[in-house]
């Protein structure tokens, strides 16, 4: 049995735009099946699920993850402010596929910290890239080089992921790159203030 420091429950938020693949995503996280259908989300879904991360140089946390998984259709824009209450971190999805997903990136963010009351920490996600032999899709150093920029202009890291929730891959890289930057993010801000 792992060491375990500490438990983190938190409240997270998937957000991006209609279609991205937020709702698969947190499916296949949870260890639901992938639904080949697409059916958009109506306000917000919610999962629960625990898992444990050992990110050094932290050690061992125990993640008690709510996810809210909230619609990305401009009808929605009215309501999608109570679900970012109290909200401390996010995952910004975009569809590798689809570019103007892409640019539609920093409008979530400021989205984000606008109604949870502050600049959280989130990671940036490309889904779906099992479409890259099939069609022109963002290069993967689109994403990365966005995530870098940001990180040095915010002062703490922005993590870039790409993943296929079609095909499973780096679901769990995600957010495990979310635990390490929740912490990092988190532990050092409360070092800082302690000095």
């Amino acid at each position: 049995m792992e060491n375990i420091r500490r438990t983190v429950k938190l409240k997270i938020v998937f957000i991006g735009d209609e279609a991205v693949g937020k709702t698969s995503i947190a499916r296949r996280y949870i260890g639901a099946d992938f639904l080949a259908e697409y059916r958009s989300t109506i306000g917000a879904d919610f999962y629960i699920k625990r898992a444990i991360y050992n990110i050094e140089p932290f050690g061992s946390y125990l993640f008690e993850w709510i996810i809210y998984d909230m619609a990305g259709q401009r009808r929605f824009e009215v309501i999608r402010p109570i679900y970012y209450n109290k909200a401390k971190a996010a995952v910004v999805v975009f569809d590798v596929s689809r570019p103007e997903t892409f640019r539609s990136v920093p409008n979530w963010i400021r989205e984000f910290w606008k109604y949870s009351g502050g600049k959280h920490p989130f990671i940036i996600v490309g889904n779906k890239i099992d479409l890259r032999d099939k069609i022109n899709c963002v290069p993967y150093e689109y994403g990365a080089r966005y995530a870098k920029e940001l990180s040095r202009v915010l002062g703490f890291p922005i993590p870039y992921v790409e993943t296929s929730a079609k095909e499973g891959i780096n679901i769990e890289k995600a957010f495990e790159s979310l635990a390490r930057t929740i912490l990092r993010f988190y532990l050092l801000r409360s070092r800082a203030r302690i000095r």
